[in-house]
């Protein structure tokens, strides 16, 4: 695998483009080291023979190196997209509070626009008052017959049924 491995002082990171097995650790044994680059001076040193040959014999850059190779004309493609922690959508619970207070506005809303027609709403409670309710006749249900204990003789009377 070729990758990156970290030299330099702290705040002040550059690194060595280096071949190593992909279960190696970047700052433990490496086989080759294939160039070097300081971001900060934009300071790039790339050997492309040993960096074709090794792609050749099927080494499999990390994204930022091979980003890093495109950009240099090393190898021909395009550039691999490399997720980043500060462009993470913030947590849903933070919508949640800023949506929170909008149903209160609304309900404020809704019982000022409730409260004004509540006059009209006591003269029709008066009038359905006035007026007279009509019964209407109810369907009377089947009696319901009470449960009578099994005996021998029901039950041959309820086979013969």
């Amino acid at each position: 695998m070729i990758r990156y491995q970290l030299v330099g002082k702290k705040h002040d990171h550059s690194f060595r483009i280096i071949l190593t097995e992909k279960r190696t650790s970047p700052h433990g044994k490496m086989q080759e080291r294939l160039g070097f680059y300081n971001p900060k001076t934009k300071e790039v040193k790339l050997e492309k023979e040993k960096i074709t040959y090794w792609i050749g014999k099927g080494a499999q850059p990390s994204d930022s190196v091979w980003n890093l190779f495109v950009k240099n004309g090393v190898v021909k493609g395009a550039k691999r997209y490399i997720p980043s922690a500060q462009y993470k959508p913030k947590a849903p619970v933070a919508e949640d509070k800023k949506e929170e207070p909008a149903p209160k506005k609304e309900e404020e809303a809704i019982s000022s626009e409730v409260e004004a027609p509540r006059e009209d709403v006591a003269h029709t409670e008066e009038a359905a008052k006035a007026e007279v309710p009509v019964e209407t006749p109810v369907e009377e249900a089947a009696p319901i017959q009470e449960a009578v204990p099994v005996t021998e003789n029901n039950q041959e009377s309820a086979q013969a049924a």
